[in-house]
């Protein structure tokens, strides 16, 4: 498994160096990397509280504070 991940690194595109620039994206954020790395270690979805209670309440969090930033107040709730 480490040799194949390897082979597959040696051969991609360096997409975190600083010069790296694609018409769609551009490098990665640590912050942003660490919690896909949280996600995918879960191997979870916040479809539910019962499944996956901390990403639910993340979800929420993100929601509300997005729902601010955007002017639309608290009764924001992901779908408006």
């Amino acid at each position: 498994l480490e040799r194949a991940c390897g082979v597959t690194l040696s051969h991609s595109v360096r997409t975190r160096h600083p010069l790296f620039l694609n018409q769609l994206y551009g490098g990665v954020d640590d912050a942003s990397l660490a919690g896909e790395w949280l996600v995918a270690a879960a191997n979870t979805n916040a479809h539910t509280f019962e499944v996956a209670p901390v990403f639910t309440v993340v979800e929420r969090a993100v929601i509300a504070r997005v729902a601010a930033l955007a002017g639309w107040g608290a009764g924001a709730d992901g779908l408006t």
